[in-house]
């Protein structure tokens, strides 16, 4: 008894701190399946202002949704193969961050993308992180590609080298100008 007391409270514990580590290990996701609709029917702040939908991101082309957040290691690691991906696509694919969860709050959002020379729209999913909810993600970076329909071709759980983002982007382009 005294055991199973230890862990749910160092459970409660660890999961009440923001997160120090450089890599939250998520689950897959219980929600999303190859095929699935994404969960679209969300708005979120935008940073730089403004609100921003995943329909209105996407607008009828594949896209990439990236979850992060600041004090990820990994997601930073990441960032800038996203931003060097997204600029190479150009119109032809909707790159959408969402920064979730954040404890750094928006000078560390800002700090980070001026650094990684983030281009496309960063969302911000406040401390309730309702998006990553509807998501089914549980840990950082995680990121879901959509065909130009929306629907889910691919998830990936942890961080993801451009050549890795390429061999998957790569052929939805193709298919949405069909």
């Amino acid at each position: 008894m005294l055991v199973v007391a230890f862990v749910a409270y160092a459970l409660t514990l660890a999961l009440s701190r923001p997160p120090t580590g450089s890599l939250v290990v998520p689950s897959p996701s219980a929600t999303l399946h190859d095929g699935s609709p994404a969960p679209e029917h969300f708005s979120l702040p935008r940073l730089g202002g403004g609100r921003l939908s995943l329909a209105v991101a996407l607008d009828g082309r594949p896209g990439v949704i990236n979850f992060f957040a600041s004090w990820c290691t990994l997601c930073r690691e990441e960032l800038s193969d996203f931003a060097s991906t997204a600029r190479h696509y150009g119109e032809a694919v909707a790159f959408v961050g969402v920064d979730t969860d954040d404890p750094g709050g928006l000078p560390a959002l800002h700090s980070l993308v001026a650094e990684t020379q983030v281009g496309y729209p960063v969302l911000i999913d406040t401390s309730v992180a309702v998006v990553a909810h509807a998501y089914g993600i549980s840990g950082l970076p995680v990121t879901i590609i959509l065909d130009a329909s929306g629907k889910v071709r691919a998830e990936f759980l942890g961080r993801v080298k451009a050549s890795t983002l390429n061999a998957v982007v790569s052929p939805l382009v193709g298919s949405s100008t069909a």
